[in-house]
């Protein structure tokens, strides 16, 4: 996500993929979590001056979901909404997402009523003030919360909807012009279709965000697309496929010297060369995956 806040010129896509990229960076790196609302901050105020008080807002709520404070986030979310300056209509777009990307996550169930009107209110609003990225991130975060509520053993829920969702991110980060966006959600689709034995689907989507991704050079794309590939042809028995990609995804774990991945590697590694036989090979990277 970095490279698209660096290198875009269009000051919308720099401001969504900022706002888009705090919330996971508040659990996963504070130090840069507060880096980036700092550009953020810059850049929303050169625009949107009449914002200030709202961004404190956001910053409080950033700095108690990286403490692991969650429980008063919903309290300061409705206090700091009552107060926001609804007076610029895009500019109530980016803060109705970063409304809506955290509610994603502190909320338990799905279906909640006020999140669903939400994410309405927000492609709506974003569609009619001509903010594609911020459109596509919308259902690109409701895509995911929906897989994740999937998994809980009392969803009765529709399965294809995560799909429509992430089509629609898609959709809407093509029209923008983002590519590497565009390249993020065709991995979390083809991931999604791997693990529910979908594996031609799977295949597809992997593949197109492997195409961009070795464009992009984004590791992390590399990563998840090697994998999938590597698993969904084991499961279909094209062993050479598998080896191939699976060999990758070492090799790539290997250059960037990140043990957890290559011990992960090495274990896909080893169920290959269980499967086909070959005991040697199995043996060797099932040491390697310990």
């Amino acid at each position: 996500m970095d490279r698209v806040i660096d290198s875009t010129k269009d000051e919308s896509t720099k401001l969504s993929m900022m706002v888009y990229t705090m919330i996971p960076a508040a659990t996963e790196d504070s130090t840069y979590m507060r880096k980036l609302f700092g550009q953020f901050q810059k850049t929303f105020l050169k625009s949107y001056p009449e914002n200030e008080a709202t961004l404190k807002g956001l910053v409080s709520v950033l700095d108690m979901y990286a403490a692991g404070n969650i429980e008063p986030i919903p309290n300061v979310l409705d206090s700091v909404c009552k107060r926001q300056n609804r007076s610029n209509p895009k500019a109530t777009c980016y803060i109705d997402y970063f409304w809506l990307n955290v509610r994603n996550i502190i909320h338990e169930e799905y279906e909640h009523p006020f999140l669903d009107s939400l994410f309405l209110a927000c492609v709506r609003n974003t569609e009619k003030e001509n903010l594609p990225c911020l459109t596509s991130l919308a259902f690109f975060s409701r895509g995911n919360l929906m897989s994740s509520h999937e998994n809980k053993p009392d969803y009765a829920g529709d399965h294809n909807e995560k799909y429509e969702l992430l089509d629609s991110a898609a959709q809407y980060a093509r029209l923008d012009g983002n590519e590497i966006l565009r390249m993020k959600i065709l991995a979390a689709h083809g991931r999604f279709a791997g693990l529910e034995g979908k594996f031609r689907k799977c295949q597809e989507y992997c593949l197109e965000a492997l195409r961009l991704a070795t464009h992009y050079k984004d590791s992390s794309t590399l990563a998840i697309t090697y994998t999938m590939i590597g698993i969904v042809n084991l499961e279909m028995k094209n062993y050479k496929e598998s080896e191939r990609y699976s060999l990758l995804n070492y090799d790539l774990a290997l250059g960037l010297g990140d043990y957890p991945r290559i011990a992960t590697a090495c274990g896909r590694l080893m169920e290959l060369y269980d499967a086909i036989g070959d005991t040697a090979k199995a043996l060797f990277y099932g040491r390697l995956s310990v």
